[in-house]
């Protein structure tokens, strides 16, 4: 949330059809995952190309793929957090899909529920 990233939770269960149904609709650029859901994402054909970044959680390394503990290891201890809107997007789910296709749900900074409604700004201490 300090960086402005929107995750998108989704189950190991998820299959590349799924992944690529939360992609295109999402319009997320990265995908961060571990070693067990990672062939599903490589899997992926010439429709997962707006994909910019694949990062891996894992003690392994896998080809085409960023290392997240490798990077955490380099990087910079100064951290500065952007500045978000109360509307803006904070974590994106995807219904069950037991009656069609999963539908995109987001939930924005106030709607979280976790103090930003006030200033809407993520870069805040709350006790």
């Amino acid at each position: 949330m300090r960086t402005g990233t929107v995750p998108i939770p989704g189950r190991q269960q998820l299959t590349a059809k799924d992944i690529l149904h939360r992609l295109q609709k999402s319009k997320a650029k990265c995908v961060i995952t571990d070693g067990s859901v990672a062939p599903a994402v490589d899997s992926g054909g010439p429709e997962w190309q707006s994909l910019k970044a694949k990062l891996l959680v894992s003690e392994g390394h896998r080809e085409g793929w960023l290392n997240f503990r490798e990077l955490l290891k380099h990087a910079p201890s100064d951290h500065h957090c952007v500045t978000t809107k109360r509307q803006d997007p904070m974590a994106i789910y995807f219904t069950s899909g037991t009656t069609g296709a999963p539908k995109r749900t987001a939930h924005s900074h106030s709607s979280y529920g976790i103090g930003l409604t006030v200033s809407g700004r993520v870069c805040q201490d709350f006790p």
